[in-house]
């Protein structure tokens, strides 16, 4: 994941436009709204953790990045993130199971947690030729992995198939551990990745 012309200074797309929103909150009123489970005490369990989770509250978490070549712009401005382009998809059966008691081809089992959820989530790019596209999904991973820390989740961020001209090799890059951990090395990334999370409150 390497640093880009846009994020190097240059501009992919001068003049975004701003679709209609909703109402936008404060980094106060999101961490009520959003997380209460993770200051709940110890006597909330994993299981009601994850049962908090839907689509409307993975886009609340979500909605206010700032988009890193206008960052005027949160990505739900832009038209970049969607509530209907989110699907939280919790774990069918509740205990420790293996993948491979369901998988018919007989492949070789793999467990997964009792509370397991995963969380796919689809983002558009404001042009197909948007060299920031991987920054912009490395953004939601990292705002995710945060605010979701502790829980057994799994992510998978994607681009919307033909809103890019490179959508394979975007949704490489995203969901590669190894790729997003030598991007959050690169101080220039990383700086660029910490404004963009930033939350602020709404201007009056």
């Amino acid at each position: 994941m390497e640093s880009t012309p846009a994020a190097q200074g240059g501009v992919d797309n001068a003049a975004p436009l701003s679709q209609p929103q909703g109402l936008a909150f404060g980094a106060e009123e999101v961490q009520r709204r959003l997380l209460p489970f993770l200051t709940a005490g110890a006597a909330t369990t994993k299981a009601a953790r994850i049962g908090f989770l839907d689509e409307g509250n993975i886009f609340d978490a979500i909605r206010d990045i700032r988009d890193p070549e206008h960052p005027q712009h949160t990505l739900e401005e832009l038209g970049v993130v969607q509530e209907t382009c989110i699907a939280v998809i919790p774990s069918p059966l509740v205990g420790p199971r293996t993948r491979g008691a369901l998988d018919p081809s007989g492949a070789a089992p793999a467990l997964l947690p009792a509370h397991f959820v995963e969380i796919r989530i689809g983002f558009t790019p404001t042009v197909p030729n948007c060299s920031l596209a991987t920054l912009i999904g490395l953004c939601i991973r990292v705002r995710l992995e945060r605010d979701l820390e502790g829980l057994d989740i799994k992510l998978d961020i994607a681009v919307t198939p033909g809103s890019h001209a490179t959508v394979d090799d975007v949704n490489k890059q995203i969901n590669d551990k190894e790729r997003v951990a030598a991007a959050l090395e690169n101080p220039a990334l990383a700086q660029v990745v910490e404004r963009s999370l930033r939350r602020l409150d709404p201007v009056c």
